[in-house]
């Protein structure tokens, strides 16, 4: 039996960006687009940006989709587990950061706690 949400391509909007698969509005997808492009010029890694909601995922999909190898970082944001944000990074990405920083960054900004402090925080201004 297949895991639900494990694999399931249909999660992919019909026209979204080819780095980006998020709910967000135009002057934002614009900006995002442009920065992740630059970023990829200047690094020569690929950037790729998935916002899902477990189980409505596209899961292993994605490697095929974005051509996802071992120079590509896929950054997933998940509200539905303890961690809104985690990282899938390639063998091959050296940016001279040690390996755990991924798991840092993940564990001091995708918390809970963290975002309904600051994010709620934000909103409310």
């Amino acid at each position: 039996m297949q895991r639900l949400g494990s694999t399931n391509p249909n999660c992919f909007p019909r026209n979204s960006p080819p780095s980006l698969m998020l709910l967000v509005f135009s002057p934002q997808e614009n900006r995002l687009r442009q920065e992740i492009e630059d970023l990829e010029k200047d690094t020569g890694y690929k950037l790729r940006v998935l916002a899902q909601n477990y189980p409505d995922t596209p899961g292993l999909a994605i490697k095929d989709f974005w051509q996802v190898d071992d120079q590509t970082i896929v950054f997933v944001a998940d509200p539905t587990f303890g961690n809104i944000i985690n990282f899938n990074v390639g063998a091959l990405v050296d940016l001279d950061i040690p390996r755990s920083f991924w798991s840092r960054v993940s564990g001091k900004y995708g918390n809970m706690f963290f975002w309904k402090e600051k994010v709620t925080f934000c909103y409310s201004i």
